[in-house]
């Protein structure tokens, strides 16, 4: 089976490795669900209290441990439900089999140790009390060996030998939401954040370090690089690499980037304070750690031992599979700079690779609207606070004022689209490219069609491109550098008298104004009129299809410490299930339902559709405040649309909230300063209060054309009967007809 499976890998890795234009495929989870994914978070929960009862554990520890069990069962359900979790991938059948090297001489450890990789470019690793060890891509894409690996596993495995217990909260579910689209929708999308730190003390943690790197020491791994683990982890924010932007990936012949967007000398990279006073730290600091191996090692041989015992060709593969996933995962998390970048580094190495072009050009597309957009505001991080060559591409995106870099976008978009003409995302961002430079163009007049004038340019002109010399280059470079400007004008020359061109501009000049018009519409008396007459009764869209994703539910308790409402939130997320498929049977509407907890171990395929549609989802939800925007996995949810035969994606789902209510303290003050009201002041007391959000989204996921049927707040406890009315109205809207 072993050898099957390798040569699977390895014909999987030449395909991307071996081509001149490796055709980049997102990893994907393979092979069977694990059961894990699919069984349910509260019967865990039950099956560890009644142990903790069988051990005679007495109450108080019962309590703690069982919340304990309770919020790290569902906190880790959650994770491996969210889309981030590989499984049997390429990559995760790596690191079984290094831990296969780990627990060669204690076996019964390895069949109690599950390893999966994260989806992140977060550079970490951790185990959770459940005995699973992740390892994320950005790790995996920052380590130079398998014995480095090798020694993160160990100290994993001694977290997991030892029940050490990680103290990961909920920090992707907020609680304290108020009646904002935006607001409610971000409680149901999983925020990885939380990935970014482990959360033991520091004496567990130095025990790790310590039980660890004595396993490690039991195998032939070589300890030769041991000590860089730590310049991992402590320069664990910047790139792979550190090498200066080329500016020219973004340039034409004419076209150059003027020096004003240019840093002259970008941040030297310092990393993390290695003797950073850790007193009130989770973890030693740095320096510790680094001591504590190097006193270990100075005694230690390392004759005879080696830095890849499973294979150097495969973890050589699995880290290049890890960094061509760091730009897209970058660009889905909105950190363009970071995409351009790491897209900048690996094209160092795959020059025409069509991903990695697009990686660039959807970043500099989502930056010109962005940018467009007076109210959206980017989760980027300050160029300021940067270190190293990167500082360069976030500078540059900073510093280009809206028009410019609508301009930039366009242009290395419409470059692409001609050497890619077959390619359908690439058409998406164009049009709607073309569609953003009516805010600052009319026509194509300002713009150049010919060369500057020079006597220059007729000695240049007797030479070819690879004929000319360094110095060449560089007097062409200054005639349009010497007009910042303006550089911006030399953008589309030689396109200006293509009519695709024209016309495609002509287009969007027409859909701007068809946009602007139906704005200005509805801010007007008519227009608000006729929102308030749609909202009253209803969209009416004649669609026969569409597939449901992940209806959701979610409980919250503002009331409490713990806000989140585990247990509730799982039978109510079950109930509500339930409720959506009786509603689209006798609604007319045929509704495709795509839920993991619907999922059986053998449809995996189905459940990385279902991550697919999640992420092109938080996207949309993230620009939620733009006008519409094409997804970064674009390609893949086409192909979903293909596949389940109609265009049309609902999601949906119930925020409940139990609200602190200060309101009761007036009621019984007006009740005892009022007798005769006080019945109904007690009353008022006991009630509970709670808000119910319900929300439904309907997308079109071809074009990204979005209808929201329906957000609606209600302060009143739910119901069955309220919960189908509102998912009965929702497919009337979609099946009826106009």
């Amino acid at each position: 089976m072993k050898i099957t499976v390798l040569s699977l890998f390895l014909i999987l890795a030449y395909n991307i490795l071996a081509a001149q234009e490796p055709v980049f495929k997102p990893l994907v989870c393979e092979g069977t669900i694990p059961k894990e994914c699919l069984s349910s978070s509260a019967k865990k929960y039950e099956r560890e209290v009644e142990k903790l009862r069988k051990e005679n554990v007495n109450r108080k520890e019962e309590k703690t441990i069982g919340q304990f069990a309770l919020e790290s069962n569902f906190w880790e359900d959650d994770l491996l439900q969210s889309g981030l979790v590989l499984f049997n991938d390429p990559a995760s059948l790596y690191l079984k089999d290094v831990m296969d090297q780990i627990t060669a001489q204690a076996p019964e450890w390895r069949d109690k140790v599950n390893l999966y990789t994260l989806r992140t470019p977060v550079v970490n690793a951790f185990a959770s009390a459940r005995g699973n060890i992740y390892v994320t891509l950005g790790m995996l894409a920052q380590l130079e060996d398998e014995s480095q690996l090798a020694y993160i596993l160990s100290h994993e495995l001694v977290h997991v030998k030892k029940k050490h217990a990680l103290d990961l909260y909920l920090l992707s579910k907020n609680a304290k939401i108020s009646k904002s689209e935006r607001e409610v929708l971000d409680n149901v999308v999983f925020k990885d954040a939380v990935l970014a730190r482990n959360k033991y003390s520091k004496e567990i943690e130095s025990e790790a370090d310590e039980e660890g790197l004595q396993l490690f020491l039991n195998t032939p791994y070589s300890t030769s690089t041991l000590h860089t683990v730590y310049d991992v982890l402590r320069y664990a924010d910047t790139p792979f690499d550190n090498v200066p932007f080329d500016h020219s990936i973004l340039e034409s012949e004419w076209y150059h980037i003027p020096s004003a967007y240019r840093l002259e000398n970008t941040s030297l990279i310092t990393g993390t304070d290695e003797d950073a006073d850790d007193t009130r730290s989770t973890h030693p600091n740095i320096s510790k750690r680094r001591q504590v191996l190097e006193n270990t090692l100075a005694n230690v041989s390392d004759e005879g031992h080696s830095r890849f015992l499973v294979s150097a060709e495969r973890f050589k593969q699995v880290q290049e599979l890890a960094r061509l996933e760091l730009p897209m995962l970058y660009l889905q998390k909105g950190f363009l700079a970071d995409a351009i970048y790491n897209a900048f580094l690996l094209k160092r190495t795959y020059p025409d690779n069509r991903y990695l072009d697009k990686i660039v050009a959807k970043a500099l597309y989502l930056n010109a609207k962005y940018k467009n957009d007076i109210f959206y505001t980017p989760d980027e991080i300050p160029y300021q606070e940067v270190e190293g060559e990167s500082q360069q591409v976030y500078y540059l995106l900073d510093k280009t004022p809206a028009k410019e870099a609508t301009v930039l976008a366009l242009r290395y978009a419409w470059s692409l689209s001609q050497k890619y003409p077959d390619d359908v995302e690439l058409a998406s961002i164009t049009s709607d490219l073309f569609q953003e430079m009516p805010y600052y163009f009319e026509d194509l007049d300002g713009f150049v069609n010919t060369p500057p004038s020079s006597p220059v340019i007729d000695t240049l002109e007797q030479t070819t491109e690879e004929n000319q010399s360094k110095y060449d280059k560089i007097r062409r470079q200054n005639q349009t550098a010497g007009d910042p400007e303006n550089y911006w004008k030399y953008a589309f020359l030689g396109s200006l008298d293509d009519p695709d061109f024209k016309d495609r501009f002509k287009q969007g000049l027409s859909k701007f104004e068809e946009r602007e018009e139906a704005e200005a519409y509805y801010k007007s008396r008519a227009g608000k009129r006729e929102l308030k007459r749609l909202e009253k009764k209803g969209a009416a869209l004649g669609i026969k299809k569409v597939v449901m994703v992940n209806p959701n539910y979610v409980k919250l308790d503002n009331r409490r410490e713990t806000e989140y409402q585990f247990i509730p939130t799982e039978t109510g997320e079950e109930n509500f299930r339930q409720l959506a498929k009786e509603v689209a049977k006798i609604s007319g509407l045929k509704v495709t339902i795509l839920d993991i907890n619907d999922l059986r171990e053998n449809q995996t395929e189905q459940f990385n559709d279902i991550r697919m549609l999640n992420d092109w989802f938080s996207e949309q939800i993230r620009h939620f405040e733009l006008s519409l925007t094409v997804g970064s996995n674009q390609e893949q949810v086409d192909s979903i649309s293909e596949k389940y035969g109609t265009d049309y994606f609902l999601w949906t789902g119930v925020v409940s909230v139990r609200e602190k209510d200060i309101g009761k303290f007036i009621y019984l003050v007006a009740g005892l300063a009022y007798p005769y009201i006080l019945p109904y002041s007690l009353y008022k007391m006991v009630q509970p209060s709670y808000t119910v959000y319900f929300y439904a989204i309907l997308y079109d996921v071809r074009t990204g054309k979005r209808r929201v049927l329906k957000f609606d707040g209600f302060k009143k406890g739910e119901s069955d009967a309220l919960l189908k009315a509102h998912l009965y109205d929702v497919m009337s809207q979609i099946v009826s007809t106009p």
